[in-house]
């Protein structure tokens, strides 16, 4: 992938971020609030946490869940496989503050 690809795929994740996020903004606070005691208690987080203490509000998409991250305050450190039974053991970030 050329430079401008990487570019323009970013710009478009980003940009469907912002839209799946529209009416969702106290949400996010919560959830990114919630995410960043877990981390500090814990020294990681990552979206099984959040899933368990701040599950996605109805007619919200999964997407949302993604955007929680997408703070300057989360910082991502390593991967692990997801122990949640509807992920199918897929491999989902850690992150800390």
């Amino acid at each position: 992938m050329n430079q401008l690809g990487l570019f323009e795929g970013r710009a478009r994740r980003d940009k469907g971020l912002a839209k799946v996020s529209q009416g969702f903004g106290w949400w996010l606070d919560q959830a990114r609030f919630l995410a960043e005691k877990i981390a500090r208690e814990q020294g990681r987080v990552s979206s099984d946490e959040i899933h368990q203490v701040c599950p996605l509000p109805e007619g919200a998409h999964h997407n949302l869940m993604g955007a929680v991250f997408k703070d300057p305050r989360f910082k991502p450190v390593g991967y692990l496989p997801s122990r949640r039974p509807e992920a199918h053991g897929r491999i989902i970030r850690i992150y800390c503050v």
